[in-house]
């Protein structure tokens, strides 16, 4: 059966497995480390596949919504250094960290467009990823196209003006969700300057505390 993976108040698709942790996940390999890091790390998936609380438990909840690619998710970090969780600490609001590995604008606004009208959401951030990744669609699956896993096939698409053309097309549709379901909206681009040199997360690729700490400075600034 085709799964229609935009469909509205629907679960959202992960790629990562339901109801399981890891110890080590992405980018974030015992060979990439830094040695250096001390903090123990764990991945724990709830039952759709996202790093995040179960969502059953927080259908009742008004809550707010974190939404990008690997860096919203914590690549490399425990979930208590990264930006969503720190938007929850502050805003004292239960907040659904929905960042996928990977992830691209396609991702956002297909998740968003799932899960608007199933939780009471109060504000929704977006760290939106770089514009030249994007999602291809199978009968029941999803892949995750990068410009370094892209093939002959997908020039097209990873081409600078096709990709800007497609984030224009995924920010419409999230204002069109939020003119409908009157949540807050703020939102940062992947590309804009949020990173505090030198500050890594235990892969040594994706940034660490200091620029999650960074991120939600920005966001609630900007909420203001």
């Amino acid at each position: 059966m085709t799964v229609n993976f935009w469909q509205a108040k629907t679960m959202p698709y992960s790629w990562y497995p339901q109801n399981t942790t890891w110890l080590w996940c992405g980018t974030d390999q015992p060979e990439s480390q830094n040695l250096n890091w001390k903090i123990p790390i764990t991945y724990e998936f709830n039952e759709q596949g996202f790093r995040t609380y179960n969502f059953e438990s927080k259908k009742n909840n008004k809550v707010n919504l974190a939404l990008g690619c690997s860096q919203t998710m914590g690549i490399g970090l425990p979930v208590e250094m990264t930006w969503p969780f720190e938007i929850e600490k502050r805003t004292n609001i239960v907040t659904l960290n929905l960042g996928l590995g990977s992830g691209s604008s396609d991702t956002v606004a297909r998740i968003l467009n799932n899960v608007a009208g199933i939780f009471d959401i109060h504000s929704v951030y977006i760290l939106w990823p770089t514009n030249s990744r994007f999602e291809l669609y199978n009968q029941d699956s999803i892949i995750s196209i990068l410009p370094n896993r892209g093939k002959i096939e997908h020039t097209w698409y990873l081409d600078e003006s096709n990709s800007l053309q497609r984030f224009y097309k995924n920010r419409n549709q999230v204002l069109t969700l939020q003119e409908l379901y009157k949540f807050n909206l703020h939102e940062i681009h992947y590309d804009s300057d949020w990173r505090v040199p030198g500050d890594l997360a235990r892969d040594q690729q994706h940034s660490g505390y200091q620029s999650n700490l960074n991120l939600a400075n920005m966001f609630l600034t900007n909420e203001k």
